[in-house]
């Protein structure tokens, strides 16, 4: 074989190992912005559940009664809400292996009255979690029940 033509050999091979990185480095930053695409849903989710959860605890707490069942969508990682009497914030949420995974205040809730003997807590099961909130004559704030 001439050298020429082993030169010719060599530097395809060189050009197609290059290519091949390069896809690699390609499916590999594909690979991230889809998981950080996945991430940014949850979070949505999230702030989307505290937000729905706020208005509709508004509603119920301008009315002068009313007993509602309310159904909210929460990512799958989300297992359990509770209510609790701590702190300036009221609800907070967790993952499936118990860890933080957010703290938010809701105005207008009977915190007292939900959480008699410590947390109030609500299991969410396949990302969906039903609730009742109920405001009576009497009351001056919502109460949440499941």
């Amino acid at each position: 074989m001439s050298k020429r033509g082993w030169r010719g050999q060599i530097q395809l091979s060189f050009g197609m190992i290059f290519s091949i990185i390069l896809i690699i480095i390609f499916i590999g930053f594909a690979f991230y912005a889809i998981q950080q695409f996945l991430g940014l849903q949850n979070n949505i989710k999230i702030s989307t559940f505290y937000n729905t959860l706020q208005s509709d605890v508004n509603a119920a707490w301008n009315s002068p009664q009313t007993t509602q069942t309310k159904s909210y969508n929460l990512p799958t990682s989300i297992k359990e809400i509770c209510f609790t009497k701590t702190g300036s914030d009221n609800l907070i949420t967790y993952t499936d292996n118990n860890q933080l995974a957010g703290i938010h205040n809701i105005d207008n809730l009977n915190i007292t009255a939900m959480t008699p003997r410590g947390d109030s807590c609500f299991n969410v099961t396949n990302g969906q979690l039903g609730l009742v909130l109920q405001k009576t004559f009497t009351d001056t704030l919502v109460t949440i029940t499941k």
